[in-house]
């Protein structure tokens, strides 16, 4: 089959420059001309490779993929599932480092260890995916990440090793169960001549779901503003706690021969950290949160595959 250059060139210049705008938004402003023209770029370059692939002979998207309900639903899954994923493979050592204090080297321990015990449970979710109904499996995962995402929502500066890691290893360990059965899934009701189109086109979705990561990058670093200014808010001079922190931290620095000049100063100092891990904590509750919505609705959606046992694939 010949290979549509037409297509790959608009769909890729789409990727690139829609990607391109999300990722530098917040360095030149999402209002700026430069961000605005990588946006239009992106949309007139989706909207050419969508024209061209509805009247070509050699699609490089087969369109008649997405009158089939299963498939698209699964494209719907399979694209959140891909967000999750990437999404927590950038999040979770940020946080662990920002919020947790963790140096690199625990952060990629931690990594390791929840990529590890993905290996154990891929056979399960191959077994799994070989029963009628694929999307229970499917939704089990999902609601698996999304419950991790939740618990992880709630840890803070003091949550200890072992609850960070065996949290987001509980939500790995859901992912590679709903993998095998996301592919079969959306496989199942394919004719046999739109089968290579649909494994292309599940694992390009799914892997443009790092698209989210930005996503949630974005997300991360407006909360964090946000967060970050609420808190500096309520630092007022009629705040006790406030007063109570300083006068406490200012009378600790005296057992260090800090002068009286120095030492509210240094004070003032250690609150803006606090705020600065407090407003971090609170971006990344809310980031981790964005990610359980996520995974709720794909667990939704997923439960719309189980409504019929899989049925052989049928002939053109």
């Amino acid at each position: 089959m010949k290979l549509n250059w037409w297509s790959l060139l608009l769909i890729a210049t789409a990727m690139g420059t829609f990607l391109t705008a999300i990722s530098s938004g917040s360095r030149f402003g999402w209002t700026s001309p430069y961000i605005f023209t990588l946006f239009f770029t992106a949309a007139c370059c989706l909207a050419a490779f969508l024209l061209v692939e509805f009247t070509t002979a050699t699609p490089l998207l087969q369109m008649r993929l997405f009158r089939i309900r299963t498939f698209t639903i699964s494209v719907i899954v399979g694209f959140i599932f891909g967000a999750g994923m990437f999404g927590s493979l950038y999040v979770l050592p940020i946080f662990a480092q920002t919020v947790l204090g963790y140096t690199a080297f625990k952060a990629g321990l931690l990594l390791m260890i929840t990529g590890l015990m993905m290996i154990p449970t891929f056979p399960i979710g191959g077994r799994l995916a070989q029963q009628p109904r694929s999307g229970i499996p499917i939704a089990i995962g999902m609601l698996m990440f999304g419950g991790s995402s939740i618990a992880l929502a709630g840890a803070d500066a003091n949550a200890a090793f072992w609850f960070v890691a065996a949290w987001a290893t509980f939500g790995r360990i859901g992912l590679s169960i709903a993998m095998p059965s996301l592919q079969t899934g959306a496989m199942r009701e394919l004719p046999a001549e739109l089968l290579p189109y649909g494994v292309g086109t599940m694992n390009f979705v799914r892997m443009t779901g790092a698209a989210g990561t930005n996503a949630l990058a974005i997300v991360l670093d407006h909360r964090l503003i946000h967060h970050a200014d609420a808190l500096a808010a309520t630092q007022t001079d009629g705040n006790g706690y406030t007063q109570d922190l300083l006068q406490q931290v200012a009378a600790l620095l005296i057992d260090y021969g800090i002068t009286a000049a120095e030492r509210m100063p240094m004070a003032v100092e250690y609150l803006s950290r606090v705020i600065v891990v407090q407003a971090n904590s609170l971006a990344f509750r809310d980031g981790f949160t964005l990610l359980a919505f996520g995974f709720l609705l794909a667990a939704l959606s997923a439960l719309a595959l189980a409504g019929k046992p899989r049925s052989a694939l049928s002939s053109p």
